[in-house]
């Protein structure tokens, strides 16, 4: 029988918490008007900054010091501290006991152990650092209501045991003063350590959060999953993505390179292809290139974009990810203009954001293109669909300058999944995430939304979000503006697209990649269809602050219906 993990409810928790934070500002904010108070009374009597010997000739001042106000306020400080250090050891105890599993087993995972060893060991140090400062400040005062006792024991003859007297209580003082600091600074976090980072084993054939799809996982090969493993091992950091962004346009790469127009597929292209290029007459992906000589290092996200996105937004997408951020307009505002100056003012908000510590899978970056696209194009759908073929024909063009994409003429022997499934790379992308999923930690989705919502439209885009649903991974969804997708706005666009959203109208490169799409996807395909399923088949599904209320699925209901009605 699995382990349990028991843990207070979180609106418990919450209330204790809240409790808690009240009782100790109340007894912090009476601490320091009773402090204040005490250093004002001495203050009146000149005992500060007095000379040394001044010490001899008012030993008055000493007596008056233990006047009864100021034995009154030291109590009061004593006594606050008292209450506070009881509360706070209880309040951590039971914090303490709710972080710990009732059971330990191997049921509960590795992860799940060091979690709650790592939970354990912040609550401890949380702990220790307020019983310091509580201690700390009442010896401080009971070294204050001491004074009279203090004082008797130095005789009237003995100046050198008044004057230590005087020196001991301003140290004491200061010592505690010095605690309280150091202790802050342990509350802020600033001596914690980081959370564990557990890498379970890969388990292939397995999926984790339910079954899977269909059968195919019964018949794949361990070249195939070598192949999944391999693309599961690359990643680009939030660092090394912005250093690209900086190299394009002026007199690096693609010198043409506009930050309003040029699009993913472009920057693919004329950038990341030649950048990926071996000496040898070979290519790999730029992933691998930007690790040579360093640590292979797996992602903590993978970004779910469409091609034919402003490769700017696609960027400003990812760095507002970083940022905890739930649109991206303001930073892609920052990034206007030359890609080099606009690299300089982001250098303050990639130092804050840990640029090395994100790392997310990128297709464009993590797949090998010379392995795959690199040497030509699709081959041109049925003219018949004139949809399909604009796509195709649009995608063979620079946005920009209007002119033919370049092709690439390296030596990379090209895998495709009619030729070699079990080494292309095109077709992984679910399995790929499978064993991120079962590796990782804390694996998740980022959707980079592009304005035209093409996203949405791309059939190993809604693969990809189908996977992640069910593997109940965590997604969230970037967008340029959170208003796009308010309903109550008055551009009701970006519904009306998404509510006529069907898999069965997806687009793919190559007609074989949507049929094995939908062939994966089988039944989970017709749940796509209708209002808002493309967002609401999973939860946690992006949009954190404006997920979607039943009352906006009935609106938007609505509307779907009347717009295929007029189709």
């Amino acid at each position: 029988m699995p382990a349990i993990l028991t843990v207070q409810p979180r609106e418990a928790r919450h209330q204790s918490a809240q409790c808690l934070l009240h009782l100790v500002n109340s007894l912090v904010f009476l601490a320091m008007l009773s402090a204040a108070w005490h250093c004002s009374s001495y203050a009146s009597k000149g005992l500060f900054g007095a000379r040394p010997g001044a010490f001899l000739g008012r030993r008055d001042l000493g007596a008056q010091g233990t006047s009864s106000h100021d034995k009154f306020n030291a109590s009061v400080v004593f006594f606050a501290f008292g209450i506070t250090s009881a509360v706070t050891f209880r309040a951590f105890r039971r914090m303490e006991q709710a972080a710990l599993p009732a059971v330990v087993s191997d049921d509960l995972g590795a992860y799940i152990k060091a979690e709650a060893t790592w939970a354990a060991t912040e609550l401890k140090n949380a702990r220790l650092a307020v019983l310091l400062t509580c201690h700390s400040s009442s010896v401080a005062a009971l070294i204050c209501i001491s004074r009279p006792w203090l004082l008797v024991l130095c005789s009237e003859d003995d100046d050198s045991c008044y004057i230590a007297y005087q020196l001991v209580v301003p140290v004491l003082e200061l010592g505690a003063v010095m605690v309280e600091i150091i202790s802050l600074f342990s509350l802020l976090g600033v001596f914690s350590l980081k959370p564990p980072d557990i890498r379970v084993a890969p388990q292939p054939g397995r999926r984790a959060g339910s079954a899977r799809l269909t059968t195919r996982v019964d018949t794949l090969t361990e070249a195939w999953w070598a192949t999944a493993r391999e693309l599961a091992s690359r990643s680009v950091s939030l660092e090394q993505l912005l250093r690209f962004w900086g190299e394009l346009g002026s007199e690096g790469l693609m010198p043409h390179y506009d930050t309003e127009r040029s699009t993913t597929n472009d920057v693919v292209r004329q950038a990341i292809i030649p950048k990926s290029r071996r000496p040898n007459g070979g290519g790999d992906c730029l992933a691998k290139v930007f690790q040579e000589g360093g640590e292979v290092i797996p992602p903590k996200a993978m970004v779910t974009h469409s091609w034919r996105n402003n490769f700017r937004d696609l960027v400003a997408a990812i760095i507002a990810d970083a940022g905890k951020k739930d649109e991206y307009w303001r930073i892609a505002a920052k990034l206007q203009g030359s890609p080099v100056d606009a690299a300089r003012q982001v250098d303050k908000l990639l130092w804050k954001l840990h640029g090395n510590e994100h790392r997310y899978w990128i297709c464009a970056f993590c797949v090998n293109q010379h392995a795959s696209i690199c040497g030509g194009y699709a081959d041109p759908p049925s003219i018949s669909d004139a949809s399909a073929y604009k796509r195709w024909w649009e995608s063979r063009y620079d946005t920009v300058t209007e002119q033919p994409l370049p092709i690439c003429s390296c030596s990379q022997p090209k895998l495709f999944s009619n030729k070699d499934s079990a080494r292309c790379e095109l077709n992984k992308f679910d399995d790929m995430m499978t064993v991120l999923h079962d590796t990782v930690l804390g694996f998740r989705q980022v959707v980079a939304v592009d304005r035209q919502l093409d996203v949405f439209n791309r059939a190993w885009c809604v693969a990809e979000l189908v996977e992640a649903s069910r593997l109940d991974m965590q997604q969230v969804i970037q967008v340029h503006s959170t208003s796009e997708l308010d309903i109550y706005s008055g551009d009701t666009e970006a519904y009306a697209t998404l509510a006529t959203l069907s898999v069965q109208d997806c687009c793919a490169s190559r007609p074989e990649d949507k049929e094995d799409i939908l062939a994966r996807i089988g039944h989970l395909a017709s749940e796509f269809h209708g209002p808002i399923k493309l967002l609401s088949l999973h939860e946690p599904l992006g949009l954190t602050d404006f997920r979607l209320t039943q009352q906006n699925a009935v609106i938007f209901g609505h509307q779907a219906d009347m717009l295929r009605s007029t189709r």
